[in-house]
């Protein structure tokens, strides 16, 4: 495994990536929780389960892997102001967002020059992905073909009958009080309750701490939690952030997965501004296919805007996400709007 290119310093976009902390060789929502001894133990499993899968893969489409460079992922969080890698994670960002409860974690190889290559990715059902990625001026995928393969996925413990629903006030109360988290907004959608809050570094998981750069302090962060009959509250992950508010007036986040438990979609919005916070009166979310959603601000600083279930679903089919935010007054006049902010800000 080969790590592309030298560190840099870690940069945030106003559309804020979400990080999707990947430790098991299967989704997130697959994986088994693993601390501290046995941390290594789980990586060196996931990492050789996963060769196993990318193996079948590649066999699939008479592809040696010993003539291409596997990509490191995890060092290129930290080099986003380089093209070429931010460009690299979007790819790969397209890729998971057509992904299911089951499917397995895509892989990137590269050729030899550095400018083509492959993603890899086995569906839950055992069918191998190919996409032939291209660099020119940025990665694009550029071919999609599919193969029967063998079924590999690693799915643990199965839902079964039980049945899942948001957080009741209570529930919801006492897991606030347990994480010492003080949350900016809470959302229920379809069976999760979606918290947006902020931590601090140090308060971090010390696998979290191992993909978040020692540069970054204050992280923005969301929660997926959800419960079952029994009242045991689960947490289905989420993601994190650099908190970017003291240099943005507006931070935008979007949201958008499948588990066991559930899929839903979601754009997150915090109105850093003092003075614009105080003369919105909606927040806009644009999205492909002229999706969009309005909100009210109602002097509100935080909010979890949440997109309908079909609507959602045709995004993830098509591999698209938000395309701007837009925040108006009472009589419509445009206060904020994302794409004309960053181009200015890129002017500056």
């Amino acid at each position: 495994m080969i790590s592309l290119f030298s560190k840099r310093t870690y940069k945030w976009s106003v559309l804020s990536i979400v990080l999707i902390l990947v430790l098991g060789a299967v989704l997130l929502t697959n994986a088994q929780t693993v601390d501290g001894k046995d941390t290594e133990d789980a990586r060196q499993k996931a990492n050789a389960f996963l060769q196993e899968v990318n193996q079948d893969v590649a066999a699939s489409f008479g592809l040696s892997l010993a003539d291409l460079k596997k990509v490191d992922e995890e060092p290129l969080y930290d080099q986003q102001e380089d093209p070429y890698v931010s460009t690299l994670l979007a790819v790969l960002a397209q890729v998971r967002r057509t992904q299911d409860y089951g499917d397995i974690k895509p892989s990137v190889y590269l050729n030899q020059d550095d400018q083509s290559g492959f993603v890899l990715e086995k569906k839950a059902d055992g069918t191998n992905l190919l996409y032939k990625i291209a660099y020119h001026k940025e990665w694009a995928i550029v071919k999609t073909d599919s193969a029967p393969g063998q079924k590999m996925s690693k799915v643990i413990d199965e839902t079964g009958d039980k049945k899942y629903s948001p957080l009741t006030e209570a529930q919801l109360k006492q897991y606030f009080k347990e994480n010492k988290i003080s949350p900016l907004a809470v959302q229920n959608i379809g069976n999760f309750t979606v918290v947006l809050y902020k931590t601090k570094r140090e308060d971090l998981s010390e696998q979290e701490k191992n993909i978040v750069p020692e540069n970054i302090s204050v992280l923005t962060k969301t929660l997926r939690l959800t419960a079952d009959q029994e009242g045991t509250i689960i947490n289905d992950g989420g993601g994190s952030g650099d908190d970017n508010s003291a240099i943005v007036p507006v931070s935008i986040g979007v949201s958008g997965g499948g588990s066991r438990y559930g899929r839903i979609m979601y754009a997150t919005v915090i109105i850093n501004d003092d003075k614009l916070l105080q003369e919105a009166d909606r927040i806009m979310c644009y999205y492909a296919n002229d999706i969009t959603t309005t909100t009210s601000v109602a002097n509100q600083k935080a909010f979890i805007i949440p997109l309908a279930p079909e609507q959602a679903e045709q995004l993830r089919k098509e591999m698209r996400m938000l395309i701007n935010v837009v925040i108006s007054d009472k009589d419509g006049k445009v206060l904020f709007d994302n794409n004309e902010w960053t181009k200015n800000s890129q002017k500056e």
